[in-house]
């Protein structure tokens, strides 16, 4: 077993993910779990707010939820909802005391 990597198993150290490389469900699977990780952090530091905001109103628009306020205004451009949004953040009261 000499020049096997003990960590990986593998004669050259890491396994390949090349295209051609020797196992072809390695890439899809890797770039599934990219997609979720670029996924998971847009929703966490709040780059795919806008999407969401524009998903939720054409969602309640489509299931008839039309009689609250925040329906019938419509959608507002994604530029006045970062500011709506900055404005929310900085004129409220942070802090305990």
């Amino acid at each position: 077993m000499a020049g096997r990597n003990i960590a990986y198993g593998h004669p050259e150290g890491a396994p390949s993910i090349s295209v051609g490389g020797t196992s072809p469900r390695v890439l899809p699977k890797l770039m599934e779990v990219v997609r979720a990780v670029c996924w998971w952090l847009r929703q966490v530091f709040g780059d795919a707010a806008y999407e969401n905001y524009v998903r939720r109103t054409s969602n309640d628009a489509t299931s008839g939820h039309q009689t609250c306020d925040h329906v019938s205004q419509g959608t507002v451009s994604e530029e006045e909802f970062y500011l709506d949004r900055l404005r929310r953040k900085h004129n409220t009261v942070n802090r305990c005391c």
